[in-house]
């Protein structure tokens, strides 16, 4: 055929075909050209629903059979009703986690986080991270919330506490929107530079009587609430299926029926639950505290200590005396937390698939329900999900009124001993160190340097402890400093206790002054206390060897008829006098070296003096010498706030007040008790 013919240009058609055969073959031409087209389109299913749905003859089949499940109806309208749905469960499934999660949640509100559908997905992310250890999850890079609050391993926003007398042994908590909290931001707005916060106990009505039997007959209407709740809508679908005598898939629907029932009886009621009963207070209850006398018995061993910033509040909080030391997980019932615990992340876990299954059968189930069926169970949806944010908004007295709130006693300070004068014209020689004290500054400078990241390598417990039994002064840094080479002469068993400047400045801060700047940024130089047969005699100062060719050339000097080094044995530092240390923690003279050529510290060791002197000279009060008493309750804020604060002229006087209030709880008539339990010693 000729080529004009085949391309089908229009004016040698006109001339060898005629107008009517020219009309006829594009005519044609643009039906195969539709066809064509038509195919290719009805090939993806997306278009291929729309053109059904625009080419669909009408039929004379009823309003029953048009509604069923394979109407074409119901097939363009289920894919977007599912869609809306989703989207309306991503959207309130951040409040879900939040409400699961927080610390300050009351029971029934996160109970209401299985209430409907919408917003399990929260639910599934808060379960997981539980499960899969909020420590490592927050390390791969996922948000907690207030998932801290039930681990004790360390996290981004927790913070390092320590127990007295104790080496290493510390743990971890998350103190976001919790009664620890409350008081942190107490302390920080009162009249110390570092304000020292003994939190005495907390005081709560005894799960007995008719608080016993409200919280328990709320925490079963809660449940049986969470539980109807969330298999009303699917409950309704067969309701509605057998009433119009409609043939579905029984197995599917069964199925998510049970997921529906099982998850929100696990992850609705068993799991809140066992979240509030693990995670408690971490410090004990006020009638459970042993009697404490000023100022020799202020801290026991046993409690527990946090200091979070260099000029944060330190914040010490008492335990039970009669509890086991011991602060693993699982020890000790305040610090024990679900997180820790590998029962209750099982369960976490098993309620992560269950409530996941059923969020997505739930879904199968509706692809095979009618389109009026669809619609009943997203109305009914709504209305629950409306329905519980409405109640987290304006919360009722009857779902959380009897939940036993707390109520902790605690007392601010400037100095838990009798505090230093700043000036050296009052200078009271006989004053000297405590046990209680030095073991509390210590645990102390190990949380500050856990909570910014420093080393903990220098503060060994025990040796620090011997300053105490040694009689050292409680202004040591006022101290006259000695000749170490005589004293080794004379007293071969003469030990360094080296003073890290972080246990130096809590000390000062615990006996009421403030420090001025740091002189241990000195590099090279360190402060050290000089210990005869267990008996303070002065300070002395040290230069670290941290090269080995330095110490060795040292060592080398020593005449070995006066040293008390084997073979083996290294140098650590070196005195102003030319003695050689063993070790820089607690070291002993190893003997009296020769100066070495090019090797001259002596300026060096006369400015790090010069600095320490300067260092407590400039020293500043921490505040004024009363003593302010404060309990705040846990509460949540819809219930109220109440703050009460009393000031004592003395710390003597504040513990004789606290000591009241531990003997007034021992035998207190909590009947009169309302919403949280009240601390009688300070409303009398």
């Amino acid at each position: 055929m000729n080529f004009w013919v085949l391309s089908g240009d229009p004016r040698y058609l006109r001339r060898k075909l005629g107008r009517a055969r020219v009309a006829m073959l594009f005519a044609t031409r643009l039906r195969c050209m539709g066809t064509i087209l038509r195919n290719i389109l009805f090939t993806i299913p997306f278009w291929s629903g729309l053109a059904q749905k625009a080419h669909a003859a009408p039929s004379g089949r009823s309003l029953v059979e048009l509604d069923s499940g394979g109407s074409p109806s119901n097939a363009s309208l289920t894919p977007s009703f599912v869609d809306l749905s989703a989207i309306v469960s991503l959207l309130a499934a951040d409040t879900v986690e939040e409400k699961i999660v927080a610390p300050g949640a009351p029971l029934w509100e996160r109970m209401s986080s299985l209430w409907t559908l919408f917003g399990l997905v929260g639910a599934v992310r808060a379960y997981a991270k539980l499960a899969l250890g909020l420590g490592r999850a927050e390390a791969a890079g996922v948000n907690l919330g207030g998932g801290g609050a039930y681990t004790t391993m360390r996290t981004k926003s927790s913070k390092s506490f320590r127990r007295v007398g104790g080496h290493e042994n510390g743990w971890w908590q998350d103190d976001r929107d919790s009664l620890l909290q409350a008081i942190h931001e107490d302390a920080e707005h009162t009249r110390w530079q570092r304000p020292i916060v003994l939190v005495s106990g907390y005081a709560r009505c005894p799960f007995a009587g008719r608080h016993a039997s409200r919280q328990v007959g709320q925490a079963v209407m809660n449940c049986a609430l969470t539980v109807v709740l969330a298999t009303t809508p699917l409950a309704t679908l067969r309701l509605m299926e057998h009433f119009m005598d409609q043939t579905q898939s029984r197995a599917v629907w069964t199925v998510t029926l049970v997921l529906c029932f099982v998850s929100a009886a696990i992850a609705g009621c068993v799991l809140p639950l066992v979240l509030v009963l693990y995670t408690t207070a971490p410090f004990c209850r006020l009638k459970d505290n042993l009697r404490r006398t000023f100022p020799s018995s202020i801290i026991h061993p046993n409690d527990t200590v946090m200091t979070a910033t260099l000029k944060g509040p330190c914040v010490i909080l008492w335990q039970d005396p009669r509890e086991t030391p011991h602060l693993r997980p699982g020890d000790l019932a305040p610090n024990r937390r679900p997180g820790d615990l590998k029962r209750v992340r099982v369960l976490a876990a098993l309620s992560s698939v269950g409530v996941l299954a059923y969020y997505i059968l739930n879904y199968v189930t509706l692809s095979s329900a009618s389109t009026v069926q669809s619609y009943v169970w997203l109305a009914l949806e709504i209305v629950i999900m409306g329905a519980r944010f409405v109640l987290w908004s304006s919360p009722p007295r009857v779902l959380g009124e009897s939940q036993r709130h707390m109520t902790v006693l605690y007392v601010i300070t400037g100095s838990l001993a009798c505090a230093l004068p700043s000036s050296g014209d009052d200078h009271s020689p006989g004053t000297t160190m405590t046990g209680p004290v030095v073991n509390a500054a210590t645990a102390l400078a190990g949380s500050l340097l856990d909570n910014i990241h420093g080393s903990t390598t220098l503060l060994h417990q025990p040796t620090l402890l011997l300053l105490a039994e040694a009689g050292a002064p409680a202004d040591i840094l006022r101290a006259q400093y000695v000749d170490v080479a005589a004293l080794y002469h004379d007293r071969p068993t003469l030990k360094l206790i080296r003073l890290p400047w972080s246990f130096m400045e809590q000390l000062y801060t615990l006996e009421g002054l403030i420090l001025g700047k740091n002189p241990w940024s000195y590099g090279g130089l360190y402060l050290a206390a000089c210990l005869v047969d267990c008996r303070f005699v002065g300070l002395t100062t040290v230069f670290a060897l941290n090269k080995p060719e330095v110490a060795a050339r040292y060592l080398a000097t020593v005449q070995k008829e006066d040293s008390a080094f084997s073979l083996g044995i290294k140098a650590a530092g070196i005195t102003r006098e030319l003695c050689l240390v063993d070790d820089l923690v607690n070291g002993r003279i190893l003997g009296t070296a020769m100066p070495v050529a090019g090797e001259d510290y002596e300026k060096w060791h006369v400015q790090f003096r010069k600095n320490v002197a300067e260092c407590r000279e400039d020293a500043v009060s921490n505040g004024p010498e009363v003593v302010e008493v404060h309990t705040r309750h846990g509460a949540p804020a819809s219930m109220g706030f109440k703050h009460v604060t009393r000031t004592e002229n003395s710390m003597q006087d504040a513990f004789a007040f606290v000591q009241s209030a531990i003997d007034g709880e021992k035998s207190k008539d909590h009947r009169h008790c309302d919403g949280y339990c009240v601390i009688e010693a300070m409303v009398a």
